[in-house]
């Protein structure tokens, strides 16, 4: 994926093995790089079709991500907090940074 690309994210997680599951929890918060996507706030919804937690990045989120980005994810649920490993993903580059 380039920077300016539209991206999908699935949040593919298991919790102590399990799949995480629609409505499993009062909170998922998604950092990468500065950004930073919250469940309650509603950038994170669940697709039924992929049976999974999703987000979306629009052009202006991947052009405001260049090169390398950390990413986690963290769940809270009954007021305790779990996160993931944190992980990288790279973002290529882009001719034009102009918004389509």
């Amino acid at each position: 994926m380039n920077r300016g690309d539209t991206v999908q994210i699935l949040l593919q997680y298991t919790v102590e093995g399990e799949a995480i599951q629609e409505g499993e929890f009062d909170e998922i918060e998604f950092s990468i790089g500065s950004k930073r996507f919250m469940l309650t706030d509603g950038d994170i919804v669940w697709d039924s079709e992929q049976e999974a937690y999703t987000i979306a990045l629009s052009q202006e989120d991947t052009i405001a991500l260049p090169g390398v980005q950390k990413y986690q994810v963290r769940f809270k649920k009954d007021g305790k907090v779990i996160s993931s490993d944190i992980d990288t993903v790279e973002f290529g580059k882009s001719i034009s940074e102009e918004i389509l």
